[in-house]
């Protein structure tokens, strides 16, 4: 998100990307949208964009987090700049609410008017509502070697070096096409070691902040849904049928207040957590069956 976001901005982003009802729906912060008389760029907080039904359907959402209520004014001046804007709906979020014109005029344009309020006590959930105070832990992870083990064809599993004397071994395809080097596959494969990962919430547990090693498995590394291989002595295609991927990893622990709220019928939580390189803002819904959703959305932090 742009530096001009704000922070009442943000969590309203984050609430429309975690209430959005596809995931084709695209969520941009300050999007910048052509004015249709002059042709310049103009802002707009935040840009819904859908095609789920066939047709294109833009919203446009303000936001203000001003202290008093919201006039006439700014329902009005809105309305204007949104009647030469390319948004078929606008919606307007204030966090302070709105005197009682400004919302006659939002519904006489068909506004959607929303001040985020107080949770509803009896919707009050596992996270949302109860707790004031939790913890964001992030991690930087640095692969340092890779183990492998193929199955020849005789059906015998044996453990290969990803990096011996002759260099890095290649890749391949069942079909013997070379995809990539060792290194490529533990590029493409590290986005799996996260907190889905065993392996991973293992590596951190209970750790104290700081560095550690790590060793993250993987059983039958699969690209574009077929195993990947080797070239057996030479002159085999045997498959890989498992991976271990060894390195350092960094632990960076933050408190996170959380504050809780209403937004158009559905409770939050939302928090931020400052790290020494980063500021992480994270939006928590639960569900009517108490099913928790989390949103999160990391900037770097200004020094």
């Amino acid at each position: 998100m742009p530096q001009r976001t704000n922070d009442f901005q943000t969590m309203v982003t984050l609430i429309t990307t975690l209430l959005r009802k596809h995931r084709s729906v695209v969520v941009t912060p300050s999007a910048m949208l052509a004015d249709d008389i002059t042709g310049d760029l103009r802002e707009v907080d935040i840009c819904l964009e859908s095609d789920a039904t066939g047709q294109k359907v833009v919203v446009g959402i303000e936001c203000r987090a001003w202290k008093k209520s919201q006039s006439v004014e700014w329902v009005e001046a809105m309305y204007g700049k949104h009647g030469h804007l390319p948004t078929d709906a606008l919606v307007l979020v204030s966090q302070s609410g709105f005197t009682a014109n400004a919302l006659k005029v939002a519904e006489f344009y068909h506004i959607r008017a929303i001040t985020p309020g107080q949770v509803t006590p009896e919707l009050i959930g596992g996270v949302v509502g109860a707790l004031n105070l939790g913890w964001l832990k992030v991690t930087n992870a640095t692969p340092q070697g890779m183990r492998l083990w193929v199955q020849r064809p005789d059906g015998v599993v044996e453990f290969v070096e990803a990096f011996d004397a002759t260099g890095t071994l290649s890749i391949y395809s069942p079909d013997g096409s070379m995809l990539f080097d060792a290194n490529e596959l533990i590029k493409r494969t590290m986005p799996n070691f996260g907190m889905n990962n065993p392996d991973f919430r293992k590596a951190i547990g209970d750790a104290a902040p700081g560095e550690m090693s790590f060793e993250f498995g993987l059983d039958v590394p699969l690209h574009e849904g077929q195993p990947v291989c080797l070239l057996y002595e030479g002159t085999t295609i045997v498959p890989v049928v498992k991976m271990i991927i060894t390195g350092s990893m960094t632990l960076d622990v933050a408190e996170t207040p959380l504050t809780h709220g209403n937004y158009d019928g559905t409770n939050y939580s939302s928090g931020k957590a400052v790290f020494s390189d980063r500021v992480l803002h994270v939006v928590l819904a639960e569900s009517d069956e108490g099913i928790t959703q989390m949103v999160m959305h990391s900037e770097t932090r200004s020094v």
